[in-house]
């Protein structure tokens, strides 16, 4: 039994979202980061109670602050 949990848990995380880019065609969220990484402003949409969002926000979020080189006092 729970050999079959970790089974699911591990195959279950393969496609827990998908991004597209402004013309509709799938793209990949690396790709979107660094397409962010030219933009003046980047928004962040909530959608309450969804940890995948809550991720990707936190994952972005990382990703810019890192490669802007931004530091916080």
């Amino acid at each position: 039994m729970v050999l079959c949990f970790f089974s699911v848990q591990f195959f279950g995380q393969e496609n827990v979202f998908k991004v597209y880019d402004a013309k509709g065609k799938k793209s990949s969220f690396a790709k979107m980061s660094k397409t962010s990484l030219n933009q003046d402003v980047v928004f962040f949409g909530e959608l309450h109670n969804n940890p995948i969002a809550h991720w990707m926000e936190v994952e972005m979020a990382k990703f810019l602050l890192e490669e802007k080189k931004v530091t916080f006092f």
